[in-house]
């Protein structure tokens, strides 16, 4: 019995556990598979229509949200909330279809991340940080939860339906059966819609958090050669596995932003509109202090989340930088080496010196100086429509 219960619970242990199990969450969200590996259905047709009505469900209140806009009875809290999500639901949606888009490379590239020649056994250290970038996207589910206990203060309060959307229809004043089930879908269409912003968010993380110690499993293999006497046969075969290393972290890096690299472009693009929406919605909260713990929280969730994807790719590049000089370092001089692998230690010093760079849309460098200037980037374009619309009115 005991062992029967063993098999059934299982935790993510391995980096291979973690991704697989996002994946398998944004697959049974109905979205797209990204895992490589192939899937056991039961009821094909079943899951297929299921993926259907759900993809239909969250277009259709979408757009329906986003339809709001052209309402002309809002009020200034519901005009700060439908300018909020104006912002916010195209980025998600994008998210979605570069993950339909780019579905078949994702796989490819889980599959060499996850199973190459080098891969061998977990990382410990990766699997921790993976657990922290897991809490800090939690961060997101807090601030969600925040937002919706405003709303049900709204009803008790102000005697108004419970709301975390404001929708083209229906609108405050209309009732009924109907009405209501619109209401209660539209309670559903925003969890769901914070279920796939953490899980693309997460599996973006998750992926740099175990790049990052790829490249630092390659410098304390270097280093490590240094410090060990050798013959020469032992060191040349070392250093060939090191090379494997080093070939293997490089694919990876460079190939991450051609498979999931968009999502985080996004992710930049989008948190400077949401940065500026919620400084001016905490403006114009007033003396709402429900109102304005709620910006807050959003604010400092956002904040914190790219921070976290600013800093762990920068992260990359800073660990990349340091693999030259454990490759110099390695020993080499003390042992006597044929010429073929002195020029093969020549070009591996000259390929792992070329800088590497996690970019936004291979523009914006990913990297702690450029997380202070999307901080500044959004505080100047607040500043901007505070000050337009201070002189409209």
């Amino acid at each position: 019995m005991a062992l029967a219960l063993k098999r059934k619970i299982s935790f993510p242990v391995t980096e291979k556990d973690y991704l697989k199990l996002i994946c398998n969450f944004i697959y049974r969200l109905g979205l797209a598979d990204c895992w490589y590996e192939k899937r056991e259905i039961r009821y094909p047709i079943l899951n297929k229509a299921f993926s259907l009505i759900v993809n239909i469900f969250w277009v259709i209140f979408t757009v329906n949200v986003l339809a709001a806009n052209y309402r002309t009875d809002l009020t200034l809290k519901e005009s700060n909330d439908v300018l909020l999500f104006s912002y916010g639901l195209p980025a998600i949606s994008l998210k979605v279809i570069i993950l339909y888009a780019k579905k078949e490379e994702i796989k490819v590239f889980f599959k060499k991340l996850l199973e190459g020649e080098v891969t061998q056994h977990s990382n410990k250290k990766a699997i921790r940080a993976a657990i922290v970038v897991y809490v800090v996207v939690c961060c997101g589910l807090f601030s969600a939860t925040v937002y919706m206990l405003y709303g049900i203060k709204d009803y008790f309060v102000e005697d108004i339906p419970v709301r975390v959307e404001v929708l083209y229809y229906p609108k405050t004043s209309d009732t009924g059966l109907l009405v209501n089930f619109i209401r209660f879908l539209a309670i559903v269409h925003f969890w769901y819609i914070i279920c796939i912003m953490n899980s693309t968010d997460y599996l973006c993380l998750c992926t740099l958090v175990f790049i990052k110690y790829k490249f630092i499993r390659v410098r304390m293999f270097f280093e490590g050669l240094g410090k060990k006497s050798k013959s020469s046969k032992e060191f040349e075969k070392e250093f060939l596995n090191g090379v494997i290393l080093l070939k293997h972290a490089l694919w990876c890096a460079r190939n991450v932003q051609n498979t999931i690299g968009s999502i985080y472009s996004v992710q930049i693009v989008e948190s400077i509109t949401l940065l500026v929406v919620l400084l001016l919605k905490a403006v114009y909260a007033g003396s709402d202090m429900a109102l304005l713990l709620v910006c807050v929280g959003s604010y400092i969730s956002i904040v914190i989340l790219t921070g976290v994807y600013m800093t762990y790719s920068a992260n990359i590049t800073y660990e990349a930088l340091l693999v030259p000089t454990a490759i110099f370092h390695c020993g080499w001089e003390k042992v006597k080496i044929r010429p073929g692998l002195r020029k093969l230690i020549v070009v591996t010093l000259q390929q792992s010196q070329k800088p590497l760079y996690m970019t936004a849309f291979g523009v914006i460098n990913l990297s702690y100086e450029n997380f202070l200037v999307v901080l500044r980037l959004s505080y100047s374009f607040f500043v901007v429509m505070r000050d337009s619309k201070g002189t409209r009115t």
